[in-house]
Parts: C-alpha cells; structure tokens; sequence
C-alpha cells in the first residue's frame, strides 16, 4: 500500500484520437503505463486479438477476482503490463505521429488485453451526448494556435 503523500499526478502527451476499428493483427502498439506512479514508463507491443467479447465473469471466478474488470469489446495486446498500468493509454502510430486506440483493461497469464476506443467514445456520447471526437479536433486545433503539438 503506497503512504497517502505519495500520490503523483501524471501527465500525458495529448494525442489525436485514433479508432481502433482500424488496427489489424500484428500492428504496432505502445502502452504509456505508470506502474507505481514512478512516472511515464512507454513499453512496445503488438495487437494479437482483434474484438473480443471475453467470457470476463468466467475468467473472474477461475482467478477469484469476481467483477474487477470492465466488461466490453476488448483487444488482445502482447506486451508486458506491471501494477498500475490499468487503465493507460495505448497508442499506435499513423503517417509516423501518435494516435490514441485504447486504454488497457487488464492482464492476466501473460495476455493483455485493451478496451476499444471506439467503444468507450461511443458510450460516454450515449450517456452524456459529449461527442469526443469533436471535443479532440478542437482541442488540438486551439493547441497548433499556439504553438503546441503539430
């Protein structure tokens, strides 16, 4: 258990958002996880399963660890995921500049696995009517204005 003065706020490149509707078997992958808030840690992998529904309530009560993770269309990953890395970017490269696909979900027995952006956009606009995509090319525009990320 980390002591309560020991939280360390992140922060993250902004990043276009990407779909990952798009991504293919054998696509490049980088997870910007923070395992033990020590900061950004960037780890490579690559996409090893394509939308999946994961019988999660199974995998759950085999490993004792009924309802800890976020049901929905998932993505396997192959790469490595350490303590606090739950809930992280995954990032994929278009025309060489970084695009968001994902945020992981969880790991278990060596396979990763991502929830899809796509997924999650469309969720949080059926509970909020916020239509992410909007909110991100604005954002970035306001950002080139200045100065900022290309």
């Amino acid at each position: 258990v980390m002591p309560a003065d020991s939280h360390k706020e992140i922060s993250y490149p902004v990043f276009k958002i990407g779909s990952s509707q798009e991504l293919k078997l054998g696509n490049v992958v980088y997870l910007l996880g923070s395992p033990g808030l020590i900061g950004i840690n960037v780890r490579l992998g690559t996409i090893s399963a394509l939308n999946k529904h994961f019988d999660m309530e199974a995998l759950s009560v085999l490993l004792g660890e009924i309802d800890k993770w976020v049901q929905g269309l998932t993505i396997g990953l192959s790469l490595s995921v350490v303590g606090g890395d739950s809930g992280s970017p995954v990032v994929a490269l278009r025309d060489g500049k970084p695009e968001l696909v994902g945020l992981l979900n969880m790991s278990v027995m060596n396979f990763s696995t991502m929830l899809s952006l796509d997924e999650i956009i469309e969720k949080i606009k059926e509970a909020s009517g916020i239509d992410l995509r909007l909110q991100n090319k604005v954002n970035l525009k306001k950002m080139k204005n200045k100065g900022g990320p290309k």
